[in-house]
């Protein structure tokens, strides 16, 4: 009981942080010019390959806090008009410390539930805050995110003074991280690779569509949003029991034929 309670503090930020990262994400395609949109996007997934250095400079302590705290930096540099320098800061920030959450989370199976479901509820509130924006009001709505963020912070920082052995996904030498295994790992970078492309077809590469050829950005994509996470919630438990009776190559084929699909889609004349 006293384990569940202290991850409270886990799961909840797990929320913040899924709301905030898909609301910005989502809103950022009509808030940056092209090169911070860019930096956002790629970003998001690229500096989780510099969460050993993260660790490595820390020495394993406060990681967690610490990689929370370049999300409100990076908000305070949009507000104080360092678009570029803040944009980096918020990407880095995404990406580490979700991992670094997910990691200290999902390391059992009923921690992996609550993470998923912390997870799904932020975005299915990030499309009902996209539905409501004011995009002209984007001052107010970053200050509001950063002290969404800065409570994260304090939440983490805390959490991790709770802890007496720092949580770390890798060892604490830079060096045994073997980022080149390319056979063992060559399936994980595959996967990595097809979810990215997925996550940034709804969050990058559509809503860009819909402003180059509508010029805003419709309600209903904020229904799209929320529609996306009621599918994962509705579907997961069946679709994972399913993924467990083949093998690896089987399920690798079926999301590459998958995602070959997404190239018919100019075959049929669909409009919004």
């Amino acid at each position: 009981m006293i384990h569940h309670h202290t991850n409270l503090a886990l799961y909840f930020s797990r929320f913040l942080l899924s709301l905030c990262a898909l609301t910005i994400l989502a809103m950022a395609n009509i808030w940056l010019d092209t090169p911070s949109q860019m930096l956002l996007a790629f970003g998001y997934r690229f500096f989780i390959l510099f969460i050993p250095v993260l660790l490595y400079a820390c020495r394993k302590k406060y990681t967690l806090s610490i990689s929370a705290l370049l999300i409100p930096a990076g908000l305070l540099l949009w507000v104080v008009q360092f678009t570029l320098m803040g944009t980096l800061l918020l990407a880095a920030g995404f990406s580490m410390n979700g991992y670094l959450i997910k990691y200290n989370t999902a390391k059992t199976p009923t921690g992996a539930g609550y993470n998923k479901i912390a997870l799904n509820i932020g975005a299915l509130l990030a499309g009902v805050v996209v539905i409501m924006m004011n995009p002209a009001d984007k001052l107010g709505e970053w200050i509001v995110g950063l002290i969404i963020m800065s409570i994260m912070v304090v939440l983490l920082w805390r959490y991790e003074l709770q802890q007496t052995v720092p949580a770390s996904p890798f060892k604490s030498n830079i060096k045994s991280w073997n980022l080149l295994s390319i056979k063992k790992n060559v399936v994980w970078i595959l996967a990595g690779i097809a979810t990215g492309i997925m996550l940034m077809s709804i969050l990058a590469i559509l809503p860009q569509c819909l402003i180059q050829t509508k010029h805003y950005l419709p309600h209903w994509y904020g229904w799209l949003i929320i529609l996306n996470c009621i599918v994962i919630i509705a579907f997961q438990s069946a679709i994972m029991n399913k993924i467990k009776q083949y093998s690896t190559m089987v399920n690798l084929s079926l999301l590459s034929i998958t995602m070959l699909l997404i190239l018919l889609i100019p075959w049929f004349k669909v409009t919004t």
